[in-house]
């Protein structure tokens, strides 16, 4: 585990362009981690190679992977997976089917909680949208066919940071959704496909940020 109250985020564009830098801010050899394995937000979207390569990105790595769909898997086989996690990895897909998932499932706050207390949470692209506060700034990027989020006035996060992490820039899929995005909210922290943004703090609330490249 992390140190108790530590939190340490690594929000990714495509995680397995950059899984080889996780050693580097993982608070333990990544061989003794178990890696709770959410890849729930990929289920409503036509492509999704990113999710079996983001497995064997971890697996390569030596982790051990207990891989839980918030969306099938029942509350104590969610909770179970969770408690035991060294690392916390969040697939890309849908963010707004994410969310609602992570809601109905009970599966946000028990994340908040373990990150909170020093579990490492790894986010691509859906899973990195929804650690923010308010997800409301990656609407652009979403597909309303995939998922009809059209009815949803609520986009809060997990709130695990106020960093909001906008992926896939300079990937010619998402460039004009990208640019929107950037146009309509400057805050935003775009990242490449080949970046990650790397969130420390403490439960004083302060955190530092990087952004690294692979």
């Amino acid at each position: 585990m992390a140190t108790l109250g530590r939190m340490n985020l690594f929000l990714t564009s495509y995680f397995a362009k950059v899984a080889h830098l996780l050693p580097t801010i993982s608070d333990k050899p990544l061989a003794e981690c178990t890696i709770a394995f959410i890849p729930t937000a990929a289920a409503v979207e036509d492509v999704d190679f990113y999710v079996a390569e983001a497995r064997q990105a971890l697996a390569d790595l030596g982790a051990t992977i207990r891989e839980v769909d918030i969306a099938s898997a029942d509350a104590a086989t969610v909770a179970a997976a969770i408690d035991a996690a060294d690392c916390i990895y969040v697939s890309g897909g849908h963010t707004f089917y994410l969310i609602k998932q992570l809601r109905d499932s009970g599966a946000g706050s028990l994340i908040v909680k373990a990150v909170r207390q020093g579990t490492t949470y790894i986010g691509e692209s859906a899973g990195s949208a929804v650690a923010a506060d308010d997800c409301a700034y990656i609407r652009p990027l979403e597909d309303p066919e995939s998922f009809d989020f059209h009815s949803m006035t609520d986009f809060a996060g997990l709130s695990l940071t106020t960093t909001r992490v906008l992926p896939h820039k300079h990937n010619p899929m998402f460039e004009s959704a990208v640019d929107q995005a950037i146009a309509a909210h400057p805050e935003v922290v775009d990242i490449t496909d080949s970046q990650a943004v790397h969130i420390t703090g403490s439960d004083h609330g302060s955190e530092t940020i990087m952004v690294v490249s692979g």
